[in-house]
């Protein structure tokens, strides 16, 4: 399985690119996001880490299943990340919260479960997969996981060129405190829930916005 993982990422990477291209192609730029990341989710976030864990007789929910309490003295940086990073993301998306009032209210309908559901899938492959193979490695556990979900940024961009490589390194400097808390909790419990707090700040960008414009053509 170890070495397994190792690999996944590009593969990921080609699959879904591929998935972003042809359903942009065939429906255009917002079915395209919404067919890329349903196809990342799904069988990305989802499906391959449940073959994967079943493989070792375990099931999904280990990865929710917390090994040592985040709440504890030794872990104060921790604590510390989990209030920082949610901090740094308000100051980025710092106008898509002051444009709320004139938002559509279906697009806050839509965009809100759409990109906790998006963030939690994320944190059950790139989080609690590596950090569940690879306890006692961070490099491997931590380091490159968090490398490989950065570079995963560029794929949405074979739709529309959106963030660039600017996205790459912020997904980047992000990601690792949320690897480290995972890597240190062995949960993706916590990490989820910021990364759904940043999703939902965010509008769930760009995926909120393609479900509803695909919705509604507008």
């Amino acid at each position: 399985m170890k070495k397994t993982l190792l690999g996944l990422p590009f593969l990921l990477m080609i699959s879904t690119a591929m998935v972003f291209h042809v359903g942009n192609v065939l429906g255009g730029t917002h079915w395209g996001y919404v067919a890329g990341f349903a196809f990342y989710d799904a069988c990305w976030c989802i499906i391959m880490p449940i073959i994967i864990l079943n493989r070792n007789g375990e099931k999904l929910r280990v990865v929710f299943q917390e090994e040592e309490p985040l709440f504890q003295r030794k872990h104060w940086y921790l604590v510390a990340f989990m209030v920082l990073v949610p901090t740094i993301a308000i100051f980025m998306y710092i106008d898509t919260i002051a444009s709320l009032p004139s938002t559509p209210t279906l697009l806050i309908a839509v965009a809100i479960p759409a990109t906790i559901l998006n963030g939690t899938c994320e944190e059950i492959y790139w989080r609690g997969l590596y950090t569940h193979a690879f306890k006692n490695k961070p490099i491997i556990g931590w380091i490159y996981p968090a490398a490989c979900f950065s570079l995963w940024h560029l794929v949405p961009q074979v739709v529309v060129w959106e963030g660039g490589f600017t996205l790459v390194i912020s997904s980047f400097f992000l990601g690792l405190p949320l690897g480290l808390i995972a890597f240190k909790t062995r949960t993706v419990t916590w990490t989820a829930i910021i990364h759904g707090f940043i999703g939902i700040i965010a509008l769930g960008a760009p995926l909120g916005e393609a479900i509803f414009t695909a919705m509604t053509g507008a």
